[in-house]
């Protein structure tokens, strides 16, 4: 909420909660954004599921940064992977 505030009408902010791969890959894909931040590490596993049996090219970046870094997906926006110690 903090950040909406904050940032209100210079940057959006936007979470997905439903099907979270789809959602992101369809984020990334659109063009309508240059600069997309994830985070690692935050959501239950049971969220990124469909993931597991995907071998992870950059382990490094949790599985939606891989999933984004990954050439191929059409993926035109760039990626920021952040990780809360």
């Amino acid at each position: 909420m903090e950040f909406r505030n904050k940032w209100d009408g210079v940057a959006e902010y936007t979470e997905v909660s439903t099907n979270i791969v789809s959602g992101v890959m369809d984020i990334g894909q659109s063009g309508d954004y240059d600069l997309m931040f994830v985070g690692k590490g935050r959501f239950p596993s049971s969220m990124v599921a469909e993931l597991a049996d995907r071998e992870a090219e950059h382990a490094a970046l949790g599985p939606i940064g891989d999933m984004l870094a990954c050439p191929g997906r059409g993926i035109v926006s760039s990626v920021l992977v952040v990780q809360q110690r």
